[in-house]
């Protein structure tokens, strides 16, 4: 089953702003005495983070199948074998490590000793049933 990310308006606004600073420079660029080469390459750099940050929304998804837990955002990706975790915390944030996640009051996944991943599906819940089909004994911690 494949499990789309929940998005926060942080990469929203951030794209926005991004788009209008390279509106904005090219208005002012035209406006003023600035060469155009500058201007090229200051949107050029801008239009590269935009397209990145583009990357990073349409490709963050999580999927669980033949007993295995995928995750993929953007370039980072892995797979954890559903066996190997132990405890599933509910509404928490994970602000360092491993986050392949999009938004705040997600899921974080413990598996083997102290390994830790950070993810925000589109519905808790729902990733939380779907896991545990798979693997009853999971223990969960809600917040």
């Amino acid at each position: 089953m494949k499990f789309k990310t929940r998005k926060e308006g942080f990469y929203q606004m951030l794209t926005l702003f991004f788009c209008l600073f390279v509106i904005g420079t090219l208005i002012i660029g035209f406006r003023s005495d600035i060469f155009l080469s500058d201007i090229l390459v200051i949107m050029g750099s801008f239009v590269l983070i935009v397209a990145l940050m583009s990357l990073l929304v349409a490709y963050t998804y999580y999927r669980i199948e033949n007993g295995f837990f995928f995750y993929r955002s953007g370039f980072l990706s892995g797979k954890i074998a559903i066996e190997r975790i132990r405890e599933i915390v509910v509404g928490k944030t994970l602000w360092a490590g491993n986050k392949p996640a999009m938004a705040s009051k997600g899921l974080i996944i413990k598996y083997d000793k102290y390994e830790e991943l950070y993810i925000s599906p589109y519905t808790n819940e729902q990733f939380v049933t779907e896991i545990l089909k798979h693997k009853p004994d999971i223990k969960i911690v809600r917040y």
